[in-house]
């Protein structure tokens, strides 16, 4: 055989032994659900992982000639020590270049190799015909590629029915998006005429409140139905409980065909958001890095910047992938996803849908249709508000000129009208396929824009931040031009959607359903609130019947404020009520209610964020 024939037999080989390889990953990493990648990437985690290996596979047989059986012997000792030592590394012990790692890496590699050496030294006789290699592939990445097609993730827990009986469900979440910015709740700037028209078709919540004031904890807790404290996503890194029910699982069960589309990063499979999804699609982590040698390979990226551009250009693999793929918010594709899903469902599918658009996040970036709509000269490139640093009230940004706030205002305002446009094209082109769904329009939490000396979000729980839209469109049960005045969470919006959808609510669920469709619970049901970014960086909030307690605790420092919010609803100056002091009993049902949650809780998940995930929420300003 000549030498080019050595290297092609090699490169085959290496193909064959990274495809097997490829697939031994995904069988180790479906023994924990934290690790395992999503099914539908399996043939394109098979491919990538063959791809790796042919290149080691062609130089070695270049290299080595005539030694065959040693080449054949040495990727396949090597494979053996990526998945296996990989996967210990990523299931027990600390991290890659930890003390612990590094020992059993090396007693690892010893181990094979002096079996890799035995098995040269006795197959003298040893030869991998090529067609015996090139059936293997071709029998590993059919089989994969057959099984790739999604399946949703269901559970039948007793409660829930087997049969969809209820309406179509369309939650629309509009990220960072401020109340009192909003023309249905009385804003001087037409920013929000479609979700007007579906406030004046249905019910606005006007005082509707958040559980926290980022993105993170806010959509664990609409997932999950829990409380911050309870399902403890306070954390970039922070993943959804494998042993907490989802929304889309419930819905899954009962026979609902369920989506979700989400341009915010958190909103992803890395964080546990594809649980009982049949069609995810969002910015997502590349396929390679829901491998273990992808994460191996991010580790060293971490460490060794330069070969970013290299690893990336892995991402070709996401194509592959037949139920999940990753897009850049380029404002205009992800409403026609949505549509295009729900225009392939069955006439008699229900469905759960849950749409995470990115506007009016910062950077306010609009399209040129939209641009100049508020703002006039001077305002291009005010599109991030300033960095702060900590909490407040001991935070505070340097004195930002009264012109250039307006200006980041007026940029807002016209990234609220951007998104409201989606929000329009997915409501009236999902009418306009004959479905009539219950649509629920809301938001995460809000912004801030000098209030008291902060910019941003997650760095308080004033009102400007922790006051979000609420409305739900539902004409055949809910009344038009409805107002709901009371006090009403965002914690009891999960289990009245699965009431409204006849469902019956586990006992997981922290909340309670409304009453009716657009009736709220009674007003004197506490909304509480919680802000934790790691120990001694922590805020939690009380509102009870118009009054407001904040408990602001930094490092050493303490500060405990009370508002009256129907006097003061901007939250200008701390109070002192003469008489029974509302400060000591909000104070102590405040610490006591989250003692009981805490007792609660259920133990914290985190994963590894990626290096090209951790640039995009670097891009989005949650790392800096």
């Amino acid at each position: 055989m000549t030498r080019p024939g050595f290297a092609a037999r090699g490169a085959l080989v290496g193909t064959t032994v990274g495809t097997v390889a490829g697939l031994v990953d995904q069988l180790l990493r479906t023994l924990d659900p934290v690790l395992a990648a999503s099914p539908t990437a399996l043939f394109a985690v098979v491919v990538y992982w063959s791809l790796v290996w042919t290149l080691p596979g062609l130089v070695l047989g270049l290299v080595m000639g005539k030694s065959i059986r040693w080449t054949d012997a040495l990727l396949c000792g090597l494979a053996f020590v990526t998945v296996i030592g990989g996967y210990v590394n990523l299931r027990w012990l600390p991290a890659l270049l930890d003390p612990s790692s590094l020992v059993f890496d090396a007693v690892l590699i010893a181990v094979v190799g002096g079996l890799v050496f035995l098995a040269a030294r006795s197959s003298r006789r040893y030869d991998v015909r090529p067609r015996i290699a090139a059936m293997i592939l071709v029998g590993v990445l059919v089989g994969t590629g057959l099984a790739s097609g999604r399946s949703p993730q269901t559970l039948t827990p007793p409660f829930v029915p087997t049969v969809a009986t209820g309406p179509d469900v369309l939650v629309v979440l509009l990220d960072a998006l401020r109340a009192d910015h909003c023309s249905a709740y009385g804003y001087s700037r037409d920013t929000t005429p479609v979700l007007d028209r579906l406030a004046t078709e249905g019910a606005l919540f006007e005082r509707a409140y958040s559980v926290s004031s980022w993105t993170k904890p806010v959509v664990a807790t609409l997932f999950t139905g829990l409380y911050p404290a309870r399902h403890l996503n306070h954390a970039i890194n922070s993943r959804l409980p494998a042993g907490l029910l989802t929304l889309p699982e419930i819905y899954a069960a009962a026979g609902y065909r369920t989506g979700v589309f989400a341009e915010n990063n958190f909103v992803s499979p890395l964080f546990g958001y594809d649980r009982g999804v049949d069609h995810f699609e969002g910015s997502d982590p590349a396929v390679y890095t829901q491998t273990i040698l992808g994460h191996l390979l991010g580790q060293v990226v971490v460490r060794f910047r330069p070969i970013m551009p290299l690893v990336e250009l892995a991402r070709v693999l996401d194509g592959l992938d037949s139920g999940q793929h990753s897009f850049s918010e380029d404002g205009i594709d992800l409403p026609r996803r949505v549509l295009d899903w729900v225009a392939g469902l069955q006439d008699s599918d229900r469905f759960f849908g849950y749409v995470h658009l990115m506007k009016p996040h910062a950077p306010y970036v609009v399209p040129p249709e939209f641009d100049g709509l508020f703002s006039g000269p001077g305002s291009d490139g005010v599109t991030r508000p300033p960095h702060v640093e900590g909490i407040g009230p001991f935070a505070r940004t340097p004195s930002q000129d009264p012109e250039w706030v307006g200006h980041l205002v007026d940029n807002y305002d016209e990234r609220i009208r951007f998104g409201d446009h989606q929000l329009g094209q997915i409501v009236d082109g999902i009418r306009a396929q004959g479905r009539n769904p219950l649509v629920v329009v809301l938001s995460d939490h809000g912004e801030e824009f000098g209030e008291n000396g902060l910019f941003d979000h997650g760095h308080s729980l004033q009102e400007g931040v922790v006051r979000v839209p609420l409305v739900v469109s539902w004409p055949e049960r809910i009344p038009a031009s409805t107002r709901v005045p009371a006090w009403s969470r965002l914690l009891d919006l999960p289990p009245s959607l699965l009431a409204w959808s006849g469902l019956e609510i586990p006992e997981q669920f922290d909340g309670e359903p409304f009453t009716d469709p657009g009736t709220p619970l009674a007003p004197d049901r506490p909304v509480l609130l919680e802000l934790e970014h790691g120990p001694g960086y922590r805020v939690r909030g009380l509102v009870r019947d118009g009054l407001k307690l904040v408990v602001s605790e930094q490092g050493s420092r303490r500060a405990e404020q009370l508002f009256d919010l129907r006097s003061d609803p901007a939250e200008l100056s701390s109070i002192a009520v003469p008489g029974e002091d509302p400060l000591v009993w909000m104070a102590a049902e405040l610490r006591d209610t989250f003692d009981a949650l805490r007792g609660r809780a259920t133990v914290p998940e985190q994963t590894d964020i990626d290096p090209a995930t951790e640039e995009r929420l670097r891009a989005l300003g949650y790392i800096r």
